[in-house]
């Protein structure tokens, strides 16, 4: 959990409280620098960087620092010990209704591009435009030592030659029987297609066969081995998601602090995050992998077994280290690597299948949940303070959410509508709160009148405070309750305006085009302390909200600093939290504040008994309303002293 999550909550439940008594770190603006790579064709590494090394006893691998346009007139020969691999370079297009990619049949039959039809970039810098794009690169953040590993980003197939050595699918150019710059276009007439790329291993063949869906942000992908079985050395391979994805948002770094690697075993969700520059290998184990995943704040690429009993284990490993940006600040830049890894049976015969999906987009319970293998439990449950409040978000929050945006094409709108929902929701609660405390305030000088008198003796002290709230029929948690019955609703909807991807790029109006993003008006020659050098309105209106809601339920005067101290600080909370966040939060003080003058304005008069108790205390009298009559018993003891004077 970042900085200004933690913060964020902490105040949540500090202002509960603070509100009980009226009433009864930012992150830098850091500027995008990824590159956009839209030019379709296989990405080539910095020339500046060593040429990879050749793991295969006497394989010759395509040396990558070469052009990769000029490769695809050339033909490559890859010979290992009974490998064989004698092709042209051949490139792919697909487009279905949801996403717009581009194949090779290099390295390993790659995916070179993957652009999602739906989602756009949004950076204030014009440093990256269009569809985002999962299959792009970010070889510019790492060093010359780093190539090799992001080289093989996206799906590899690693399996174990009758020697011993690892063999990589990645590492080769592959068959297939599709011409160069084949395009693929599907939809409802045209709903589904199955592409094949091979390897030539000795006397048999490793086969990757892609199957699309015209609606699906995923495929389908089988891994046969044919007439391998004397090949494959260990009855072991893995399918591999190699070095994650990139980030997609212009806040990379709070992208990079959502990053994770994930996998779901018997159950039950394993996470590993890398939280400073260190590398880090996990090996969960389970009767059952569901599948492995890596993350970032909106978007996610997965591996799903068919037959997740086959897998042995999962391996999640991940590495990240800081980088210096153009305006020096520093970024940690982070990057998993996740695997299932496989069994295979002692025979293989002439043919053995595995069968896996691969989900390629938004990290949403829609799309996520068609598979039905648990992918959405990915969505609102990134730590343990998601995972709590997951019950709200995902069940009660959102859905409602989202069901007003059915009909209200403005998602701000959407949010206003909301607040004002949630106000009549809790209207009771608010109303039953400050009533309490209200009541609170009238008992203080009977409670203060108590204290002093029984100051040296605690005991009789409670005793006596709760003896007058039972004669008052005051009960002390009224105020407190309503509020902390409020928290979980206050706490989700923290989680789901701060990272929903149904906010991000839906613009509102003006200057607030992103609700997922704060709302820059105007970038300053200067900067602010702990604020940056942009000017957000949002904050600063929620702060003045918060002000005019404090007054409004403010009952001792005495807590009057409070009204604008904690306002001013969460100012500088907020700053950088989502335009729909501190829009949600600014109509839900106004709303706050107008209830409560309604409220105030239709209580019943206090009691007269705390009244009269009141006013006999100021006199140093008791109040006649609590004198008991004296029994029989007394009156004749108080005759027989009379006759004893």
């Amino acid at each position: 959990m970042d900085k200004n999550t933690t913060t964020g909550i902490l105040l949540i439940l500090m202002l509960t409280f603070f509100w009980i008594l009226f009433n009864q770190p930012p992150l830098p603006d850091q500027t995008n620098q990824f590159p956009a790579d839209s030019s379709g064709q296989v990405m080539s590494q910095p020339t500046d960087a060593p040429a990879p090394q050749n793991n295969d006893a006497g394989a010759t691998i395509v040396d990558r620092t070469q052009d990769q346009t000029s490769l695809s007139t050339e033909t490559q020969t890859t010979i290992n010990e009974g490998i064989q691999s004698d092709t042209l370079l051949k490139v792919i297009h697909f487009e279905n209704e949801v996403v717009k990619a581009t194949f090779s049949n290099a390295r390993g039959g790659s995916i070179v591009d993957w652009y999602l039809k739906q989602y756009d970039y949004h950076f204030d810098d014009s440093t990256k435009v269009g569809n985002v794009n999962l299959a792009s690169g970010n070889e510019f953040l790492l060093t010359a030592e780093d190539i090799s590993r992001i080289e093989r980003r996206g799906l590899d197939v690693e399996i174990v030659d009758p020697n011993g050595k690892m063999i990589h699918l990645s590492d080769y150019t592959l068959h297939t029987d599709l011409v160069n710059e084949t395009n693929i276009s599907l939809s409802e007439d045209n709903p589904q297609r199955t592409i094949e790329f091979y390897l030539p291993l000795d006397d048999g063949r490793l086969v990757t066969q892609y199957t699309f869906y015209h609606d699906r942000y995923g495929f389908d992908i089988s891994v046969k081995f044919e007439n391998l079985d004397k090949f494959i050395g260990y009855k072991w391979y893995s399918m591999n998601w190699e070095n994650g994805m990139e980030s997609t948002e212009e806040n990379a770094s709070e992208d990079f602090t959502y990053s994770n690697a994930n996998a779901y075993l018997d159950g039950e969700l394993e996470s590993l995050d890398v939280t400073d520059e260190e590398e880090l290998e996990e090996s969960p184990s389970g009767n059952k992998v569901d599948w492995v995943a890596v993350r970032t704040k909106y978007f996610v690429a997965a591996i799903v077994p068919e037959a997740a009993e086959k897998s042995q284990n999962a391996t999640l490993s991940g590495y990240a280290h800081n980088v210096k940006l153009s305006n020096d600040n520093e970024l940690l830049v982070k990057n998993y690597s996740v695997s299932l890894n496989r069994n295979l049976p002692g025979n293989l015969g002439n043919a053995y299948e595995d069968k896996f999906t691969v989900y390629l987009g938004p990290l949403d319970v829609e799309p996520l949940g068609v598979y039905n293998v648990g992918l959405d439990d990915l969505v609102m449950n990134n730590g343990w303070y998601e995972s709590i409040f997951r019950i709200f978000t995902i069940y009660m929050v959102l859905p409602a959410f989202k069901f007003l945006h059915s009909f209200i094409p403005n998602y701000g709108i959407a949010i206003i509508l909301f607040a004002i929902i949630i106000k009549i929701i809790l209207y009771p609660l608010t109303k039953k709160s400050y009533e309490s405390t209200a009541r609170m305030q009238e008992l203080q000088p009977l409670m203060k009148e108590i204290q002093e008198k029984h100051k040296d003796n605690p005991q009789r002290y409670q005793k006596e405070i709760m003896k007058l709230y039972k004669e008052q029929g005051f009960n002390p948690l009224g105020g407190c309750l309503p509020m902390l019955l409020q928290m979980p609703l206050l706490i989700a909807l923290f989680i789901v305006f701060r990272s929903t991807i149904q906010l991000r790029g839906e613009p509102f109006v003006a200057w607030i085009t992103d609700l997922s993003k704060p709302d820059v008006l105007a970038k300053l020659d200067f900067s602010i302390p702990f604020l940056g050098d942009s000017l957000c309105v949002l904050p600063l209106l929620m702060g003045a909200t918060m002000i005019l809601q404090s007054k409004a339920t403010m009952t001792d005067p005495k807590q009057k600093a409070l009204v604008y101290f904690m306002p001013v600080i969460l100012i500088f909370v907020f700053y950088t939290f989502p335009s729909g966040l501190n829009l949600y939060y600014a109509v839900f003080n106004v709303l706050t504040a107008l209830q409560t003058r309604m409220i105030k304005k239709n209580m019943p008069a206090a009691p007269q008994p705390a009244k009269a108790a009141a006013t006999a205390s100021k006199n140093g009298k008791k109040a006649t309303a609590t004198r008991k009559p004296a029994t029989s018993s007394q009156k004749s003891k108080s005759r027989s002293r009379k006759k004893k004077r």
